[in-house]
């Protein structure tokens, strides 16, 4: 029963950003009018990342035929090097037959934005505070034109009021991997 709120905030995210696109595609006659070549890149698996990112592909299927090789799927893996990340974003970047980029994690849109053409869009999911992460200059503007993602002001400080509130804690502790990224939760 507690998980609903975050799976119903998450099919309202998916089913808003796949209205945003399809009502975009008429106005972009370019789109509309072949199958969809769509790159996704994350930095790792991570079972968020898959199931927005299947969500995603299912809602845009419903009225978008992709191009038969697509949507192209690239993962190098937690333990690869960052070198890794950033040749396969350099790759995807470079590809002028892509028409939308799919960046899963902080990571993955970090390297796009780095090697970013400028030209191709680019849509951040599941990010945990993109502002924080200096991927985006505020909740009114990504500061990149070819950028779009969600961002929820004062996310986690709600969190933690609301959990304050429900189970009263009078300590908390927390666990999040060591360095900037870390942090960022």
């Amino acid at each position: 029963m507690r998980e609903m709120p975050m799976n119903l905030s998450r099919v309202l995210s998916l089913t808003l950003l796949a209205a945003i696109l399809w009502t975009a595609l008429p106005a972009c006659p370019a789109l509309a009018a072949k199958p969809l070549r769509i790159a996704y890149l994350e930095a790792g698996e991570f079972w968020l990342y898959s199931s927005t990112f299947d969500a995603f592909k299912a809602a845009l299927a419903e009225n978008t035929e992709f191009a038969p090789q697509y949507p192209i799927h690239v993962s190098p893996g937690w333990g690869a090097p960052r070198e890794d990340l950033i040749a396969e974003a350099k790759k995807i970047m470079a590809d002028k037959e892509i028409d939308l980029i799919i960046a899963a994690g902080t990571s993955a849109s970090r390297v796009l934005l780095q090697v970013n053409n400028g030209t191709t869009p680019i849509i951040g999911i599941a990010l945990a505070d993109p502002i924080a992460a200096k991927l985006v200059l505020s909740a009114e503007d990504s500061g990149v034109d070819n950028f779009t993602c969600r961002v929820i002001p004062n996310r986690w400080k709600n969190m933690f009021r609301v959990f304050s509130d429900v189970v009263q804690f009078k300590k908390l502790g927390l666990i999040y991997p060591k360095g900037p990224e870390g942090r960022l939760y």
